[in-house]
């Protein structure tokens, strides 16, 4: 995960950053004692005051970017004229729906913040304009507003019904051309709405989203288009990963299954930051639809050569998309519910830091894991809504002032239990509220600098680690009275797309911020 620190813009701060172990009873001295020494180490001013904080409550948290989604399908005509009131209707249904009821029931916690945007453009046969698709701007503003986010895809397949599922590579390659030059134009139209942006799901031509013989062209063309932000691009195989990273461009089968074999062999393999196929990842159109996920984790054989058998493809190559799963987000389509019954599934859903599932695809296996038990305490449905995503708890919280207070710090230890981390193209700001329990008024910090997220471990039986960090709110002057302080982790320059903490009785919604300390001022 990238962690990126920038310079105070309003007040000075002071910045602690270090791993630690697990905050518990048997070592919640010891972090006490570190955090005080840390503060004493920067010669703030003041005493240092403990903060009541009560733990995570195991609810089911709707933060940004993550969690179940719903789908929803975009038919563009030729002309570009499309109704967007009635789409932007049709998406405000989504939060109660009756068409929706089957699979809801299992969901009626949830609050459905992420949408899955398909946008048809099988009726353009040749290059068009960027006005075209503007009526996706509208449609970027409504989801902004109401504080959505959205994975975006986009359907370029006008041979479908007249070359069948598997024959794809049958079509006339000229359209290959003219869906790569659709692509310059999509992004032009996405690249200032990527604040909304989840991730771009690359599946542009084939019936089950196959387009093997044409991905490093794709995913090129993105790349290029897309410079300047750093939204994530997810495709659907692995492979299609490896041919990137190998500038793999031959049809030859066989080859492909060696090239792909030779980059299993290097499961230590890390994109570089700097590099274009850093912001790759995948979607799983076929998520735990059995041992290889309907083909996601193998290739097979090859006349009649098996080269691995299914369960080896997974278990590698689930190891060799660690360096990309955990910074982009991991998701797809629940089809079914394979290594449910042993639980071990959860160990693979830290490696991958799944993000997001649909939950309107199949009713079948969202019913399996909804009646089964992952633990005494909860079902499997609960365990994977609840740890899908980031999910950031407070472990320890410091006050520290004068008896003025006319500065303040705030130390506080926080680790994130989520099987993922949050997306490496999103940035977060820090904001402190302080609110006058009597009169309501309240009195903020301005931004002071970004979050720095901390990592989810890669599997359910390691701690993940915490990170402690220190802000000093450097001006203060408050009436005497009693006051609380909050927490808001949101967008730069905005309140949008704020982070719920997952600690109980801590989110306040109407601040969009979590309340992590009060203090009375006595003089």
């Amino acid at each position: 995960m990238i962690k990126k620190i920038l310079p105070a813009v309003v007040l000075s701060l002071s910045l602690i950053s270090c791993q630690m172990g697990l905050v518990n009873e048997s070592n919640s001295d010891e972090i006490s004692a570190r955090a005080v020494s840390r503060v004493s180490d920067k010669g703030e001013e003041g005493t240092l005051y403990d903060q009541k904080i009560k733990a995570d409550d195991n609810r089911i948290i709707n933060n940004p970017d993550m969690g179940f989604y719903r789908s929803y399908t975009i038919k563009v005509p030729s002309d570009g004229v499309l109704n967007t009131d009635k789409i932007i209707s049709d998406l405000k249904r989504f939060d109660n729906d009756v068409t929706f009821e089957s699979n809801y029931r299992y969901a009626e916690n949830l609050k459905i913040n992420l949408i899955q945007l398909v946008v048809d453009i099988s009726a353009f046969t040749d290059s068009f304009e960027e006005s075209k698709l503007s009526f996706l701007n509208e449609v970027f503003d409504y989801l902004r507003q109401s504080e959505k986010s959205a994975i975006v895809r986009f359907k370029y397949n006008p041979f479908y019904k007249l070359i069948g599922s598997y024959k794809f590579h049958d079509a006339d390659p000229v359209f290959y051309d003219i869906m790569r030059s659709q692509i310059d134009v999509i992004c032009k139209t996405l690249k200032p709405n990527t604040d909304v942006i989840t991730a771009i799901e690359c599946d542009m031509f084939g019936g089950w989203t196959e387009m093997p013989y044409i991905v490093t062209a794709i995913i090129n063309d993105y790349c290029a288009g897309l410079r300047g932000t750093s939204v994530p691009l997810l495709v659907r195989y692995p492979d299609y990963i490896y041919r990137c990273i190998s500038n793999e461009k031959s049809t030859d089968l066989e080859k492909w299954y060696r090239t792909r074999l030779l980059y299993l062999s290097y499961t230590s393999y890390k994109p570089d930051e700097k590099d274009d196929y850093y912001r790759l990842g995948i979607f799983n159109d076929d998520y735990l639809e059995g041992i290889s996920d309907y083909g996601t984790y193998k290739m097979g054989s090859y006349n009649g050569y098996r080269y691995l058998n299914e369960g080896e493809y997974r278990d590698k190559e689930v190891n060799f998309l660690i360096p990309f799963t955990n910074h982009t987000p991991f998701g797809g389509k629940l089809r079914g519910t394979y290594n449910i019954e042993s639980n071990t599934i959860s160990e693979e859903m830290y490696k991958t830091h799944l993000s997001y599932l649909d939950i309107e695809n199949r009713t079948e296996p969202l019913t399996k894991i909804y009646n089964q038990k992952y633990n005494e305490e909860e079902t499997v449905f609960e365990h994977i809504a609840k740890n899908m995503g980031y999910r950031y708890e407070v472990q320890k919280c410091f006050l520290q002032y004068p008896d003025d207070v006319s500065k303040m710090s705030v130390l506080i230890v926080y680790q994130n239990n989520g099987f993922a981390n949050l997306p490496y193209h999103r940035t977060k700001a820090v904001t402190f509220l302080i609110r006058n329990k009597e009169t309501g008024e309240i009195v903020s910090s301005g931004e002071i600098r970004d979050f720095i997220s901390a990592e989810s471990a890669e599997s359910d039986s390691v701690y993940p680690e915490e990170e402690l960090e220190s802000y000093t709110i450097s001006k203060l002057d408050l009436p005497k009275g009693s006051y609380e302080v909050f927490m808001r982790v949101a967008d730069k320059g905005t309140e949008n797309y704020p982070i719920e903490f997952a600690n109980a009785d801590m989110w306040d919604a109407s601040l969009k911020a979590n309340k992590i300390g009060e203090f009375e001022k006595k003089l």
